[in-house]
């Protein structure tokens, strides 16, 4: 990416291939009951970027995601919703 000013943050690349297969395009996911609060345990060793779909398959965008620690982080939405994480 370019950017025409400083930035900080981090910036993480998918490739996509190794030896001709593709790879997972998530490190990690998991489905939630409904819940206005999703506990993320995803274990990575890092801060991943997550993504919330809604039980019917659309993107969604929660009030807060919280990286709790390296490994946890929590998912906060305004009124119960089921649905997925998808963690890179």
């Amino acid at each position: 990416a370019t950017f025409n000013m400083p930035m900080s943050g981090v910036a993480i690349a998918i490739d996509g291939t190794t030896v001709g297969l593709a790879k997972q395009s998530y490190a990690f996911t998991y489905t939630y009951p409904s819940s206005t609060v999703w506990t993320v345990q995803h274990n990575l060793g890092y801060e991943p970027a997550i993504t919330c779909i809604s039980g019917d398959g659309y993107v969604i965008q929660p009030l807060s995601i919280v990286h709790n620690s390296v490994n946890q982080a929590t998912v906060t939405f305004s009124e119960p919703i089921s649905g997925s994480v998808r963690c890179v």
